[in-house]
């Protein structure tokens, strides 16, 4: 670090602490700024003079600031409204925050220097004894503090910078006789979005694994623009409380995300359908960034926009390409009739792609299958047996529902049953819970009434609990004794546990999941759990912070109630920070003690489960 300090000569090699006049230091960190990244300058007072010679020649700049009245009237002010024509003139983004007391200059959030200086002649320049240090890295944890302030503040206007004029002039007529000043209330305008307003991380399930990680304490993504994406989405989402279960925090998401005021605006405007270069045209006419992002700019973020309202709309949104022309989007409303039907269907043992061409050449109507799918890659899935078509689904449909004629109508195209399992299938891939064996032609992409499940398919059925569990492998049987897991596998291989640490009961199984986690050298070990080998027995702290009524934590209640409610309790211990878990098998609470531990600073008694391995 100190290295880095000195080559940006904003401080001796020997010093801690950055001392003033800080302006020239600050300045010649911003200065050795790459030029793609932004800057982020976060100040509750801001002088206007001061601030242009901080800035003085640097573009892409995002200020966040207060504006209290009692700050902006009066003979010595802490704060200027000449801070917005400045912004204007050199298109740097101007936020107003009132909650902030915060002082961070900052490249990318990715390093910063924190200091107790306001951007004022006396906090930068001199007359007051400042002083700040340079952050080498921000953690995620950071970047997601700093980029939720900025998400909670309100962009700054030609408007609101009016109001707040026209209010500054009328009460400098009442000073001095006027001691109680009011700020004026900033309203949140619906209307002010930018490109980073949109949803950035690619893909939702990149977005929930990347805030379990975090929950682990682990990095998002081991892919640095995936990680700052994810880290962004948390931010604008009002996400940052980490440890949620995985359903929480997925229910929490799509209320934060349809509520967005972006999104609510691109919803009125979807409503019922719209093509794809429609959305984007919208997208970019609708953004205040400047200058004004280009179409072709806009194609991942609205393809991530797509993806985004499919997978978190439950089956609100479907995308299809009817005929030759562009991805549309379609707003549906609710499950539709026969999905959950569909869906065990194609959860059911299928069909290669050869036996399905031999079912096909016996059916009438001439019903064929090509060889070469327009999706390549699908020809490696050929051979698999989980391959279902339209004529099976609508007859197995039919008989686990005991439809009657009429419910069924014609056995084609016309027919009431073949239509609604069109829809369901439409909508089933627009969801990308399907994969379909299509081909293009000259009049545009067409399906075979061939199907089979995507991994995310597969994934919703167990969300909506529609797998038959005794039909099924029980998930414990995938995990060797003293093999060592990914906590991602974990999650993935027994559903309904959610992520994070501690005692995992799952929704799905009757299964309650055990995490032995090591934590960092330099932070304090709340949980001090450990093996005894003279007994092979763990050590395991039960949820709270020591008492009796430690007991009535739900997640204790499932350790001490396993047994009489028939629920299996399995091990995972691991052993380093970060690393893997090793899984040692199936425990029994053996019984309970309390135990003298460290706990803020202090020793307090704590209750602590007994745990034996079967095995």
């Amino acid at each position: 670090m100190n290295n880095i300090v000195s080559g940006m000569n904003i401080g001796n090699m020997t010093d801690k602490l950055l001392k003033p006049p800080l302006l020239e230091k600050i300045r010649n960190y911003l200065l050795k700024a790459d030029s793609t990244k932004e800057i982020f300058l976060f100040a509750p007072y801001i002088k206007a003079k001061t601030l242009s010679k901080l800035v003085d020649g640097l573009d892409n700049i995002t200020i966040v600031t207060t504006w209290h009245i009692r700050d902006l009237v009066g003979p010595r002010t802490s704060s200027d409204l000449d801070v917005y024509p400045l912004c204007k003139k050199n298109n740097y983004k101007l936020y107003v925050n009132n909650g902030i007391h915060l002082k961070v200059y900052s490249v990318g959030l990715e390093s910063a220097i924190v200091t107790s200086g306001n951007i004022s002649y006396g906090g930068l320049e001199g007359g007051n004894e400042e002083c700040g240090a340079f952050v080498d890295e921000l953690s995620m944890s950071d970047k997601l503090f700093l980029e939720k302030i900025k998400a909670n503040a309100t962009y700054i206007d030609d408007d609101e910078y009016q109001k707040h004029l026209e209010l500054v002039e009328e009460k400098k007529k009442n000073i001095p006789e006027e001691i109680e000043l009011e700020d004026l209330i900033i309203p949140t305008k619906e209307e002010h979005f930018f490109k980073s307003s949109l949803p950035m991380t690619r893909s939702v399930d990149d977005l929930i694994k990347g805030y379990a990680k975090l929950s682990m304490g682990f990095e998002a993504s081991d892919d640095k623009e995936t990680k700052d994406c994810i880290i962004h989405d948390l931010a604008i989402y009002n996400l940052e409380e980490l440890g949620l279960p995985q359903d929480e925090f997925v229910a929490k998401l799509k209320i934060q995300f349809f509520s967005h005021p972006f999104i609510k605006k691109i919803e009125e405007f979807i409503n019922p359908e719209a093509y794809w270069g429609r959305v984007r045209e919208w997208v970019q006419q609708n953004c205040k960034d400047d200058p004004i992002p280009r179409r072709w700019e806009l194609t991942e973020n609205t393809q991530t926009l797509y993806d985004w309202l499919v997978n978190l709309g439950d089956g609100k949104y479907i995308v299809d390409v009817p005929g030759a022309r562009s991805e549309r989007i379609r707003r549906v409303d609710g499950t539709l009739e026969y999905e959950n039907e569909v869906l065990q269907v194609l959860e059911s043992p299928g069909y290669t792609i050869e036996e399905i061409k031999k079912i096909y050449e016996k059916l009438e109507r001439g019903w064929y299958v090509h060889d070469e799918p327009s999706d390549l890659s699908e020809k490696e899935n050929a051979s698999k047996s989980n391959w279902h078509y339209k004529r099976e689904a609508d007859e197995k449909v039919a008989k686990m529902l005991s439809l009657s004629e009429e419910e069924i109508g014609e056995r084609t195209a016309k027919g009431k049953l073949y239509k609604k399992i069109v829809s369901v299938i439409s909508k089933l891939h627009g969801n990308g819970f399907i994969k379909m064996w299509y081909y293009e032609s000259n009049r545009g992409t067409w399906s075979d009434g061939i199907w089979r499940l995507t991994e995310e398919g597969k994934r919703e059925i167990q969300r909506r609990g529609l797998t038959k569990t005794n039909n099924n492998e029980n998930p414990i049987s995938q995990f060797k004794v003293h093999q060592f897991y990914h906590h991602e596998k974990i999650y993935q291989t027994i559903s309904g546990i959610g992520a994070g640490g501690g005692i995992r009961p799952s929704k799905d199984f009757p299964i309650i999941v055990v995490f032995r986690r090591m934590q960092n050298e330099d932070e304090e070990n709340v949980y001090d759990d450990n093996y005894d080998e003279k007994t092979g027995i763990f050590h395991y702290n039960a949820r709270g912070s020591g008492g009796a009524e430690q007991l009535e934590i739900s997640q204790n209640q499932e350790i001490v109630n396993a047994k009489e409610n028939g629920k299996t309790i399995i091990f995972f211990n691991q052993h380093e920070n970060k690393g893997e878990y090793e899984y040692l098998g199936e425990v029994e609470l053996v019984g309970t003690t309390t135990e003298k531990q460290l706990d803020n600073e202090k020793y307090i008694e704590k209750l602590v489960f007994l745990l034996k391995p079967l095995d």
